[in-house]
């Protein structure tokens, strides 16, 4: 799993370059890293093709993780 900053940091971008490049606001862009708030489908597979990982990658492995590891208890 990668996270959104690791992935803009990588890059060695700020918050206010990538929401530029992207056309999402720098605000969009501090609360999905920070997980207050998760992109719309269509917003989120536009940042995963811009940094090309998949989606799941970067917005949905601890959900996975969390799930998988729950189904092993069972």
């Amino acid at each position: 799993m990668f996270s959104l900053a690791e992935l803009r940091k990588s890059r060695r971008l700020t918050q206010e370059q990538l929401s530029k490049l992207l056309g999402i606001s720098k605000s969009s862009i501090a609360m999905y890293e920070t997980g207050q708030r998760v992109p719309s489908l269509s917003r989120a597979k536009k940042i995963a093709k811009f940094f090309n990982v998949p989606v799941e990658k970067i917005f949905f492995g601890d959900i996975n993780h969390t799930l998988r590891a729950k189904n092993k208890s069972f």
